[in-house]
């Protein structure tokens, strides 16, 4: 993080001054910055100069301290200058005294202070700050001096945390090189910690399966949407979510030698989708995605039939062989001609055989 400023306070005006170093550095007219000899009336004055600074850059460039702040900006680099100044001050009052309800509000502005700078990651590290304290210590968001109770602000926190992992993700997949997937889904990760069933989670866990399905992590696909389904059970996202688990179960069984089971989740989520969106015509594109991997499954679970077929047939089990050729008979003749009329020749085998054989045991 880079706290960078230097502040003089003199018996009568006090004046900023921006400095570049990895450790804040404070020098006051009663001699180096000390947290522990700072008065709150100074924190306050500190608070205040942080805020009105944020508040005026704001109202330059003609937003509003509520609006919720773009992953890129592009302020000019008098304004940044002065909005990392502004989260200096902010943090220095948060470093001071931690644990005040003033301190939640200087780092929450902060970080927003740094968005608007265009400082993303740096912003991020006020607002882990707030998560780890709030996910320590299990308390309540502190009342703020944004709002009365904290809860807004912490929802306005989560947003934040939200869009900041999702930047990272979708700049990943787009081959942006300041862009870090991983650290998108820690972001995204830690909203689901803390609040499982939020508006922001189940947007969240999407998000971090189709990260891991682009890297073909598909496990960790389904993982992220079997939690989704579990804990978002009437969110919007669901119908697209059933597509992902279907074919990240179908992706997943590419790199594993005739496993059955794969093949039947893909065709169990492919029929819950069925059941619950099919005739929902605004998803008439997705359920055609989905009639694809349930195509593509039920083929491969009758191929998979058939080899079995013939395994037993060369081993002169008539009856298995027989078995496997009346369920591709049953269950799977809209996989191909064929596919069937193999299964008919087998079938035709394997009968003519147990006739022959049941023939010979009853002389």
């Amino acid at each position: 993080m880079r706290l960078t400023s230097i502040i003089l306070f003199s018996v009568a005006s006090f004046a900023l001054l921006a400095c570049s170093s990895k450790e804040p550095h404070y020098s006051r007219t009663l001699g180096l910055y000390d947290p522990d000899q700072l008065g709150l009336s100074d924190l306050r004055i500190d608070f205040d100069s942080g805020r009105e600074e944020l508040f005026a850059c704001l109202s330059e460039i003609e937003e509003d301290v509520d609006n919720v702040p773009p992953m890129k900006s592009d302020v000019s680099s008098q304004i940044a200058s002065r909005l990392r100044n502004a989260a200096d001050l902010l943090y220095e009052v948060y470093d001071a005294n931690p644990d005040t309800t003033l301190a939640d509000s200087a780092l929450f502005l902060g970080g927003v202070s740094l968005l608007w700078a265009d400082e993303r990651d740096d912003a991020y590290e006020f607002f882990e700050i707030l998560l780890d304290n709030f996910e320590d210590n299990q308390r309540g968001f502190h009342a703020t001096e944004l709002d009365d109770d904290g809860s807004t602000t912490f929802n306005r926190l989560i947003e934040i945390v939200y869009l900041y992992g999702k930047w990272h993700i979708e700049n990943d997949m787009d081959g942006n090189l300041f862009a870090d997937g991983d650290i998108g889904v820690d972001a995204l990760e830690r909203i689901v910690k803390l609040v499982p069933g939020g508006v922001w989670s189940d947007d969240a866990l999407l998000l971090i399966a189709i990260f891991h399905r682009y890297h073909g992590d598909y496990a960790d696909a389904i993982d992220a949407i079997d939690r989704l389904r579990s804990k978002h059970t009437d969110s919007d996202l669901l119908p697209e979510a059933l597509y992902l688990r279907a074919r990240s179960a179908l992706d997943i069984s590419k790199g594993v030698r005739y496993d059955p089971k794969l093949f039947t989740d893909a065709i169990s989520f492919s029929e819950e989708y069925y059941n619950k969106f099919r005739k929902n015509p605004v998803l008439r594109d997705l359920t055609t995605k989905i009639d694809e991997v349930y195509a593509e499954a039920h083929l491969n679970l009758a191929k998979k039939e058939l080899r079995t077929a013939r395994f037993y047939l060369s081993r002169e089990r008539y009856r298995s062989a027989l078995m496997s050729a009346n369920n591709i008979l049953q269950n799977f003749r809209s996989a191909g001609e064929d596919i069937s009329a193999e299964a008919e020749e087998i079938k035709k085998e394997c009968e003519e055989a147990i006739a022959e054989i049941e023939a010979e045991e009853t002389k």
